[in-house]
């Protein structure tokens, strides 16, 4: 039986759920106005290729794999601008 997350938040201090207290891999990250901008137009290139896939391929597993590989480069190119400091600093 899966428990409801509400009841094992109630479960938590509030000092287990802030932010700080968290593993570094599982903390929220900020982004700057460089990284936004970088994220932005990732997610701007791989809309045209889903527009390209939603034309083009028939359902069926492959294309659903191609989705799913095509979701995760998605999110892992996201996470490396998350995690990188070369796209500058707020002014």
């Amino acid at each position: 039986m899966q428990r409801d997350p509400e009841d094992i938040k109630n479960d938590l201090d509030e000092s287990d759920l802030n932010n700080d207290s968290f593993h570094p891999k599982a903390q929220y990250t900020n982004c700057n106005s460089g990284q936004q901008a970088a994220i932005q137009l990732v997610r701007y290139a791989f809309s045209e290729v889903y527009k390209c896939m939603d034309e083009l391929l028939r359902d069926g597993r492959e294309t659903s794999i191609a989705y799913t590989k095509l979701e995760e480069a998605q999110m892992w190119a996201i996470k490396g601008i998350t995690r990188s400091h070369e796209y500058g600093k707020d002014e």
